[in-house]
């Protein structure tokens, strides 16, 4: 089923390339500044950049595990990997 899922991701970016410009950061620039605003983390930039990145993939590995299997995983993770390619579906 991943296999699939890079397959459809590779396809759609293939053949619509031009669409990176659609991603929206501004989560993601909130986030980073939220933690920058935490005292325990101004100092020690090692342990935010590792909280900023593993901080989300926890929270959507716990969500893809309390899916189970079905269409709405293979959605959501075909929507996560091209949100990761630069494209974005909303």
């Amino acid at each position: 089923m991943h296999f699939l899922i890079v397959l459809i991701a590779v396809v759609v970016l293939e053949s619509n390339g031009q669409l990176a410009f659609i991603q929206r950061d501004i989560w993601v620039r909130k986030w980073y500044s939220a933690l920058s605003g935490l005292a325990g983390l101004k100092s020690d930039s090692l342990v935010k950049m590792l909280v900023f990145v593993l901080l989300p993939v926890v929270a959507l590995q716990i969500v893809l595990w309390s899916l189970g299997d079905g269409v709405l995983v293979f959605l959501l993770e075909l929507a996560v990997l091209l949100y990761s390619f630069g494209l974005c579906i909303t």
